[in-house]
C-alpha cells in the first residue's frame, strides 16, 4: 500500500456503487450506510480513501473535514471531486494548509508528512472540532 497507511485501511469491502453515493455517505457521516465502494472511493470509518489505500479527506464532525493537499497529482481530479461534493453541502475552505492538520493525520492514520485544508459548514465549530481532533477525540 502506498502512503504508510496501517491496517485496517486497504480493500474496500461491500458492493459496488458510484462516486457520488459514497462521497455523499462520508460527508453526511452514515458509517451505517457506508457498506458500499465505487470504482475511487470507500469509506474506512471517517475516513475517505481513493484508489484503495490513498488517505484523500477526514471528517472531524457532523460539520467539517479535512482535505489532504499533497495527493498526487493523478488523484487531483479526485481532491476536486471531493470540494464539489462539500460545496454542494454547504461547506467552504475556512483554512489552508490548516497547522494541526498533520497532528490529525498522524493520530488517525499513522500519516506523518501531509498537508490538509479544513472544510465546514461553521467556522467556529469546524475549528473545535479540529482542535478536539488535534487533542487525540474519542470520536474518531
Amino acid at each position: 500500500m502506498s502512503g504508510g497507511i496501517l491496517p485496517p485501511y486497504g480493500e474496500p469491502g461491500g458492493t459496488l456503487g458510484d462516486d457520488g453515493s459514497v462521497l455523499d455517505d462520508f460527508l453526511d457521516g452514515e458509517q451505517a450506510k457506508a457498506d458500499h465502494h465505487s470504482a475511487v472511493f470507500h469509506v474506512e470509518g471517517n475516513v475517505l480513501m481513493a484508489q484503495a489505500d490513498m488517505a484523500c479527506a477526514i471528517r472531524l464532525g457532523p460539520s467539517s473535514v479535512l482535505l489532504r493537499l499533497d495527493l498526487p497529482e493523478d488523484l487531483e481530479v479526485v481532491k476536486r471531486s471531493v470540494e464539489v461534493a462539500m460545496a454542494k453541502v454547504g461547506m467552504t475552505k475556512l483554512d489552508e494548509e490548516t497547522k494541526l492538520g498533520p497532528a490529525v493525520a498522524i493520530q488517525r492514520l499513522g500519516l506523518r508528512l501531509s498537508t490538509w485544508d479544513l472544510w465546514g459548514t461553521d467556522i467556529d465549530r469546524a475549528f473545535s472540532e479540529l482542535r478536539t481532533a488535534a487533542a487525540g477525540d474519542p470520536w474518531a
